[in-house]
């Protein structure tokens, strides 16, 4: 941190920012706040890696006792023995595919419901949205050819 000061102090900076993994950030933040007239001008951030793993982490406890646990394992996408370092946020790559397979799942019934929905209450504009999902797929078709 000392050396990210005489940089800021070098290139005539008004604050410069310190990018760190999540211990050294711990560490860091500790030391800044004992001695904060000496560190305010740094501005501490954590890697974009260690802050997604908090998220995964957050996410795992908030919805591990709602459900998402019994669903990674039933259905296959996460091991028994592993699922718990998964919603622990600790296993990254295995994570962000639950995570995703996850928000794939319920955009899919959110859609379903939303189908219905405009059957039930809104009956007069079928033909305008069978033809938005036939434009919205034909983007989609064209975007999927696109990436190939």
């Amino acid at each position: 941190m000392s050396q990210s000061i005489s940089i800021q102090k070098h290139l005539c900076l008004d604050k410069i920012a310190v990018v760190m993994d999540q211990a050294l950030y711990a560490k860091a933040t500790e030391d800044a706040w004992k001695q904060q007239l000496r560190f305010e001008n740094i501005l501490m951030m954590m890697g974009n890696f260690h802050v997604i793993c908090n998220l995964l982490s957050i996410i795992g406890i908030l919805f591990r006792d709602a459900g998402l646990r019994d669903l990674a394992v039933e259905s296959g996408v996460i091991a028994e023995g592993s699922v718990d370092k998964v919603l622990d946020g600790k296993q990254y790559n295995r994570g962000v595919r639950l995570h995703k397979l996850i928000y794939k799942a319920l955009m899919h019934l959110v859609w379903n419901g939303f189908l219905e929905w405009v059957e039930n209450y809104h009956n007069t504009d079928l033909p305008y949205s069978d033809e938005t999902i036939r434009v919205v797929m034909s983007m989609h078709d064209d975007t999927c050819l696109a990436t190939l």
